[in-house]
């Protein structure tokens, strides 16, 4: 049962993105899955804001009020099925098939361990559950007492999108991961029609595709909004290239903007600067695309800005910046110890040799093959530009402006400015795949005879796979921390263990642990309920009587210990607080310890 909710949930996701999608672009192809990935965004929070509930039907209504209408005003062809021609589309076939293959490696490492890796898909968990439950991605604000989580005020679209799925009744972690693996190998595909676009060839869509596949520093399996909002960029990117075309991409490039800026801070803040840099390239090309790039592509950031931001704001004030990260100007933009990069400079070593061992959220590495044939692309390029560049070939240029600023930006650390360096790694692997992708092209080109063609085809795939995709593979299909709240994965797997056998929506109160835990394994929690948040917050210096009185009126049935308690407070006081646990109010219900943990479930009385 639990598998077919998962199934009807990633077809609804497909059903619903195209629906979107095809409202916009009137196309029938894979890229008009990613346009209506923008299209949610765009809705979710003008539903939010509207304040109409957020459920699962609401968007597949929306999705198929299209064609239902085109199909009313006799428009026949809405339902028609695109002739498929394989010799013509070999290019796209591989490129799903380089997708399906990277889905492979990711859903099996994804599921490699039934918890959740690190610290951040504990907290989507607990706002996915939330949004899920109460169908709205707001929630009161407490001043004093802010915690972040990402809905708002952070953009809270990602999670909108995976509590929706998570409606048809999947356990969250399930869809969580299923549905992350599902979108960063949509990624892929999306990048072909972007590159293809951009580049006119699909020769070089195919060839950057792969790249970026191989690549340790594209993407990772770790559950963020930046899957959602790298989705969205390559949406933006391939309509940005289309403009010119017709309306429709005029309006698909103010829709991918509009969710561009609702997706996630950090990628809107980096992409915009390489959407800008390509927009004033196709404007320099031909002006007459000036007022069209503007219009729409600012118009788009002024939609969204009005239907999230300023309302966002005037309700959470200051607090906006901290839900978003941005605790303090100097430490977010000057501090090199302040962010998750750790205030690294990176070596050439980091860049030639990707260790099988990295950073979860964002890997590190290119590989000396890549490496090499991108210094071979880029230098191509700059013959070219000094040859001058044909009208066709000014991809090379805004390319080469990308690589430079990708490079500046991950080595942010050793510059006196810098905006999340480790995180910029996944947007230097687009310039690198691109001359990558150049550099494969015209070494092949320069074989006269199929057999040696052939031959270094298969030498360059090789050479790839063995000093890139196998450090990703490594990585990728490791077993993964589950994050801070756990000393050791021994901890976390009694901790599966004790929640696997209760009942989902079993009441539980954490004493000190976060409620994320157990909200990510389906129990019931209120982080988001203000008296239940405050009784948290002053819970271990409560009685025990007054713990029982409390959860008693609000029908929880357990309480949890567990090593937290330990960590957080002296040995000796947590002990004594376990000891004097009065038996008539609580009732040992199960029990786990080891060497490096503790994890106690009482029965409330």
């Amino acid at each position: 049962m639990l598998a077919l909710s998962l199934a009807l949930s990633i077809l609804w996701f497909f059903a619903t993105m195209f629906g979107l999608g095809f409202a916009i672009t009137k196309e029938k192809n894979l890229m008009t899955i990613g346009a209506g990935m923008a299209a949610f965004c765009v809705l979710a929070v003008a539903l939010n804001l509207a304040g109409i509930p957020l459920t699962w039907w609401i968007f597949l209504l929306l999705a198929l009020a299209y064609p239902a209408y085109a199909i009313i005003k006799g428009e026949r062809d809405v339902l028609s099925i695109p002739k498929f021609e394989f010799r013509k589309e070999i290019f796209l076939v591989l490129v799903v098939a380089i997708a399906i293959a990277h889905l492979w490696v990711y859903y099996d490492g994804a599921f490699k361990y039934p918890y959740l890796e690190d610290d951040d898909p504990w907290v989507h968990a607990a706002a996915v559950k939330y949004v899920a439950q109460t169908q709205t991605a707001s929630r009161y604000f407490d001043r004093e007492n802010f915690v972040r989580y990402y809905i708002e005020p952070y953009p809270p679209t990602y999670d909108i999108l995976m509590a929706m799925a998570h409606q048809f009744g999947s356990p969250v972690i399930e869809t969580l991961k299923a549905l992350n693996v599902v979108m960063i190998s949509l990624v892929l595909i999306f990048a072909f029609y972007f590159v293809q676009a951009f580049t006119k060839s699909q020769e070089l869509g195919l060839y950057s595709v792969f790249v970026l596949a191989a690549l340790p520093s594209f993407m990772s399996h770790f559950i963020w909004s930046q899957t959602l909002a790298m989705a969205v960029s390559f949406v933006a990117l391939y309509a940005l290239a289309k403009i010119g075309e017709g309306k429709r991409y005029e309006y698909l490039f103010a829709v991918a903007m509009a969710a561009l800026v609702v997706a996630q801070p950090s990628v809107a803040a980096i992409m915009c600067i390489m959407i800008g840099i390509s927009a004033a390239a196709r404007v320099l090309e031909d002006r007459k695309l000036l007022r069209p790039v503007i219009a729409f592509g600012v118009g788009g950031i002024i939609l969204t800005t009005a239907l999230y931001w300023i309302p966002t704001y005037l309700k959470y004030g200051e607090k906006t910046l901290d839900g978003i990260g941005l605790y303090s100007f100097s430490g977010t933009f000057m501090d090199r110890m302040s962010d998750t990069s750790g205030g690294v400079i990176y070596t050439l070593d980091d860049f030639l040799f990707p260790l099988p061992y990295s950073k979860m959220d964002q890997e590190t590495g290119i590989g000396w093959v890549v490496a090499g044939l991108t210094i071979a692309g880029f230098f191509a390029c700059l013959w070219k530009i000094r040859k001058r560049l044909q009208p066709e070939e000014t991809y090379l240029a805004v390319s080469a402006i990308w690589l430079v600023f990708a490079i500046l930006g991950t080595q942010g650390n050793a510059l006196p400015f810098k905006l999340f360096p480790h995180r910029f790694w996944v947007f230097l692997s687009i310039p690198v795949a691109i001359f990558c992708a150049f550099a494969i092209r015209g070494m092949l080109a320069r074989f006269s005879t199929r057999e040696f063609r052939y031959g270094a085809a298969i030498a360059i795939f090789v050479g790839i796979m063995l000093t890139s995709a196998q450090a990703k593979y490594a990585v990728q299909t490791s077993y993964w921390p589950p994050g801070v709240e756990f000393v050791s994965a021994n901890d976390a797997n009694a901790f599966v263990s004790q929640m696997n056998a209760l009942p989902k929506n079993t009441k539980i109160f954490p004493l000190c642990s976060s409620d994320n835990k157990v909200l990510a394994f389906d129990m019931f929690a209120e982080p988001f309920a203000r008296e239940y948040a405050d009784f948290k917050r002053a819970a271990w210096s409560k009685t025990w009587p007054e713990i029982h009185e409390f959860l008693k009126k609000r029908g929880y049935g357990y309480v949890m210990l567990d090593t937290y308690c330990f960590t957080a407070h002296p040995q000796s006081e947590a002990q004594e607080r376990l000891n004097a646990i009065p038996q008539e109010l609580f009732s040992v219900y199960n029990s786990s310890q080891g060497q490096d943990f503790i994890l106690v479930l009482l029965k409330v009385n």
